[in-house]
């Protein structure tokens, strides 16, 4: 474990010095964000802090399921570790909150990755149906051009993710010792997670709040810099940006958000 966190910490410093040496004619433009007004930063940090509980109530929601019950503040707290974790290593976060619960209420880590992998899941589908939303309001009435390939990978995404739940239906590894046991319990909460008809639809509706929230948070980001953008064109890039956060081995997913 120890030998996987070093050479991920490794990979993730030289993309990021390779990402300083190719970005680094443009550090001239970090003098932009001297310009940002103060109202604008309490703003942005009011959206931020929203953005997490929403994700906190997400959290709270499958653990409730699971049968954990944990406060507002502990779901807060969760969310904070998820999205501050991902920023020092790729897809730390999760690990970071997984060992909480652990240390804390004695969850189990196979319960936290099946909760964790239904969430995103989640995120995903509804993301990704945002997104081609969006795409359609550009194209009829902003005059952006469609483009086709964007829709495909939105479409993909929004069919695809949801298979993911259908896992537990057919698959029953055969592994043993300590691997076996996790994936048999990971695979028995995630068939209890999926089950859960009323905590799915509640997820999906707190996902979208919380996507909309991060794209008015980009949106005025945008605008505060000079570079105005349409709120449709700012959440397909919002979620653009958290699959870059995802699938990229920065921290943080700098450089491919």
């Amino acid at each position: 474990m120890k030998r996987a966190t070093v050479a991920r910490a490794a990979l993730g410093v030289l993309l990021l010095a390779l990402l300083v040496y190719l970005g680094r004619r443009y550090f001239d433009r970090l003098r932009l964000i001297l310009t940002v007004r103060a109202s604008t930063v309490v703003a942005l940090f009011c959206l931020y802090t929203l953005a997490r509980a929403i994700q906190g109530e997400v959290y709270r929601t499958a653990l409730r399921v699971l049968g954990l019950s944990v406060g507002p503040y502990e779901g807060f707290k969760l969310a904070m570790l998820v999205n501050l974790g991902n920023l020092v290593l790729p897809r730390a976060g999760p690990g970071a909150a997984a060992v909480y619960l652990k240390r804390r209420h004695s969850f189990a880590y196979a319960g936290f990755a099946s909760l964790f992998l239904t969430v995103l899941v989640l995120q995903f589908t509804c993301g990704s149906i945002l997104g081609l939303a969006s795409m359609g309001w550009l194209s009829a009435f902003s005059g952006y051009r469609w483009s086709w390939p964007l829709a495909g990978i939105l479409t993909g995404i929004a069919v695809g993710s949801p298979l993911v739940l259908v896992v537990p239906a057919w698959f029953r590894p055969k592994w043993r010792g300590r691997a076996g046991s996790f994936v048999r319990r990971a695979l028995l909460a995630l068939s209890i997670l999926r089950g859960h008809r009323a905590m799915i639809a509640r997820i999906l509706a707190l996902r979208t709040a919380a996507l909309v929230v991060m794209s008015l948070q980009l949106w005025l980001c945008l605008l505060a810099i000079g570079a105005p953008t349409p709120f449709p064109a700012a959440l397909i890039l919002c979620f653009l940006g958290l699959l870059g956060m995802r699938l990229g081995p920065t921290p943080g997913g700098l450089g491919f958000r």
